[in-house]
């Protein structure tokens, strides 16, 4: 329940579905993620942007997260009573300059009083070490159904 301080002054957003259609960068994002937007039934969209493009974002689940299928592995998980973040991207243009780590930091900010649950693929050393360095604690191993 402590806020994390974040290194640098960002323009963070978390938005529903409502919003996509006010702001021109989500407008725009959508259009060419036209399948992304059937998450808002149960997440909210989180990310940081500049100017004219979302360079870092990801997911935050907040509905049916009991029964929840995690993609990468083709198993389904109960994460009943946490927020599930998922399905992070940064653009390349961005990466290694800590714009996910800051990213992490905001969202434990945002829902300080709430279980937050965070899963990555074994392969993905950096998502790994930013998840690590933003004090999120490794709970479990999943191994992936053949």
């Amino acid at each position: 329940y402590k806020k994390n301080t974040l290194s640098i002054k960002l323009n963070f957003f978390l938005i529903d579905k409502n919003t996509v259609k006010k702001k021109l960068f989500l407008r725009k994002y959508f259009k060419a993620n036209k399948l992304k937007i059937k998450r808002f039934k149960n997440s909210k969209f989180i990310g940081i942007k500049n100017k004219k493009e979302i360079i870092c974002s990801g997911w935050a689940a907040y509905k049916q997260t009991k029964n929840w299928h995690v993609e990468e592995i083709n198993k389904y998980i109960n994460f009943e009573n946490h927020i599930v973040l998922y399905d992070f991207r940064t653009l390349d243009e961005y990466k290694n300059q800590g714009y996910y780590k800051n990213l992490l930091k905001y969202i434990q900010n945002r829902f300080i009083r709430k279980k937050l649950v965070i899963y990555t693929l074994s392969s993905n050393l950096k998502s790994q070490n930013a998840i690590k360095k933003t004090n999120f604690k490794k709970t479990n191993e999943i191994k992936k159904i053949f």
